[in-house]
């Protein structure tokens, strides 16, 4: 009776539990980097998605000519690393650092219907066409879009003040903009632009043809950097026709570097260069 007993309280005993495995923690910091990373990848990639569905085109900002409002945090390339870009550069070289973001091109959302005064559009001139006048024009080779603020639209005057600073007469670089009689809105003034190496922005004239009334499919396109030559627009050029504005900008996204391929540039992707999406620059 008594070794039954014993038999039965050894069965309900039963076996000794095994002993847990310590987990190493450099196995935990693999398991943490590995998810962060898939985080991190997963959320790229539902971005990338997002902008290319929510627009057409991407486009990166090439040269100073939009200064401040785009490339304003752009780097220039050195021998001995990087440095800001400003609004004296005249033009980009490999390497350098500049805003990436997103435009509806094509039929996107009627884009084109709904242009209006102060939008940033992508845009090519009349000599970056092999015939500029043809219904649906065809760009040469190795010609590159121009980005610009849009200021006069259809059937408008457009006409810029003479002022005299410093006792010379011309026209500067934020004098009186006049549409249809009425001043353009100043986005930006001299103060604006801090003076580089001893260059006052305030001393530098800028080009005009004065007076301009658009035809009917004509739009006025102007730098925001309008200092010198800095920005080679309607002043130069002349009003540009609707079929010449290739798309409107609506957002800037991330930063990439510039490579060099021939006579042009493309972006290279840089991952440290990215916004987050709450931290996207919006154009519109």
């Amino acid at each position: 009776m008594s070794e039954e007993i014993i038999e039965t309280k050894s069965g309900l005993a039963g076996q000794p539990k095994p002993m847990k495995k310590k987990v190493k923690w450099w196995q935990i910091v693999i398991d943490v980097v590995l998810i962060s990373a898939f985080i991190v990848v997963s959320c790229i990639a539902i971005d990338v998605i997002y902008l290319s569905t929510a627009f057409s085109e991407s486009f990166f900002v090439n040269g100073m000519s939009m200064y401040p409002t785009l490339n304003s945090t752009a780097l220039r390339k050195t021998d001995s690393g990087y440095r800001a870009l400003t609004w004296a550069d005249s033009s980009n070289i490999a390497g350098d650092i500049v805003d990436y973001g997103y435009a509806k091109t094509g039929d996107k959302d009627n884009w084109r219907a709904s242009l209006k005064r102060y939008d940033i559009v992508i845009a090519y001139y009349k000599d970056d066409f092999v015939d500029p006048y043809a219904e649906k024009p065809v760009l040469k080779n190795n010609v590159s879009p121009k980005i610009k603020r849009l200021i006069g639209l259809p059937g408008e005057t457009v006409d810029f003040s003479v002022v005299t600073v410093n006792d010379e007469t011309g026209n500067t670089a934020w004098g009186k903009t006049l549409i249809n009689g009425e001043p353009l809105k100043p986005l930006y003034g001299p103060s604006d632009f801090p003076a580089v190496n001893g260059r006052s922005y305030d001393k530098v004239t800028s080009p005009t043809y004065g007076h301009v009334v658009l035809g009917q499919n004509e739009y006025y396109v102007i730098g925001d950097n309008r200092g010198g030559y800095h920005s080679d627009d309607s002043r130069q050029r002349g009003p540009l026709r609707g079929e010449w504005i290739y798309g409107k900008a609506c957002l800037i996204v991330s930063k990439r570097n510039l490579e060099k391929n021939g006579t042009t540039f493309n972006a290279k992707f840089n991952l440290w260069q990215i916004r987050m999406p709450w931290n996207y620059q919006g154009l519109e």
